[in-house]
């Protein structure tokens, strides 16, 4: 495991905003990025959002950005990185900010809309940037060693087409939303769309739905990292 997760659900409040953040950092080559990511983008994200009068998107970009910066300063994060989903919630809107493979899912009502985006070389979009930047894809890997597109650090591969740009979406909040989850890659190897409905369903309340979430995923002998968070938004 070299995941590290960020959870405050009340990282600024004033008159017109209640905003809540978590987020899972899935590290890979060591655990050093995912730890200082989660240890480090609560006061840069703050700056960016009072600095910008709480333009969202605007200062998640900036956030993720000052973050690679501030890992590639360091010089010592070649061979190593890390995914990160993030989830935003500012009063009744919810934004996803994702790099890499750590997927996020919104359910409401009877539904369920994946919220993040897949950054890794099966994704054919991905594919035609990383050509477009000069990028090589080999082995079934980027450059033969990351089978992920975007990411933090891995500031040996930034030259191939590497880039820590999230994909941002946004929905509201309404009677009919249920939860967010957010997991590791290793949870969707095991768990499907209709498996993770089913154990909503059943479950009901959040902690309930993580624990069985990472039960199933070890029980289907998951191979990778399973870190969980559900947010409950609706009983």
């Amino acid at each position: 495991m070299e995941d590290y997760t960020y959870i405050n659900p009340n990282l600024l409040t004033t008159q017109d905003h209640k905003i809540s953040v978590f987020a899972i950092f899935d590290g890979h080559g060591g655990n050093e990025v995912s730890q200082f990511l989660s240890l480090n983008i609560e006061s840069i994200l703050i700056k960016y959002i009072t600095q910008s009068n709480y333009n969202i998107k605007e200062s998640i970009n900036k956030t993720f950005l000052e973050l690679d910066n501030l890992l590639k300063s360091q010089n010592k994060f070649q061979k190593i990185g890390s995914t990160a989903t993030l989830i935003l919630i500012d009063n009744n809107i919810i934004y996803c900010a994702n790099i890499g493979d750590t997927t996020c899912y919104y359910i409401y009502n009877n539904n369920i809309n994946k919220l993040s985006k897949d950054h890794n070389i099966k994704n054919e979009k991905e594919i035609v940037r990383i050509k477009k930047s000069n990028g090589l894809i080999f082995n079934n890997r980027l450059y033969g060693v990351l089978n992920i597109t975007r990411s933090f650090g891995d500031f040996d591969l930034k030259e191939n087409g590497l880039v820590c740009i999230p994909s941002i979406s946004r929905v509201s909040i309404d009677m009919e939303s249920k939860y967010i989850v957010i997991a590791s890659d290793g949870v969707w190897d095991a768990i499907k769309d209709k498996d993770l409905m089913e154990i909503c369903k059943k479950e009901k309340k959040s902690e309930n739905i993580a624990k069985k979430l990472i039960e199933q995923s070890l029980y289907r002998f998951s191979k990778d990292n399973v870190t969980t968070i559900v947010i409950q938004l609706y009983d």
